[in-house]
């Protein structure tokens, strides 16, 4: 197991942590960290893109009838 240090807000150390090998020590899977940052950009977006329905589009210019 692997050990890091613990610091309070003043960088006084204050303690040792010890971190799972399980966890810690393991391949990196760039693809979950690309799709946790995908998510998170998408949900940084607004969403307040809309489109004109029919009724607020103006006249087309062509006759609708004879």
């Amino acid at each position: 197991m692997a050990t890091i240090d613990v610091f309070d807000i003043k960088k006084n150390k204050v303690g040792e942590l010890e971190l799972s090998d399980d966890v810690f020590n393991t391949d990196v899977k760039e693809y979950l960290i690309h799709e946790a940052i995908k998510v998170q950009l998408a949900n940084r977006r607004a969403g307040t893109v809309a489109v004109k329905n029919r009724a607020e589009v103006s006249g087309g210019g062509k006759k609708p009838y004879r």
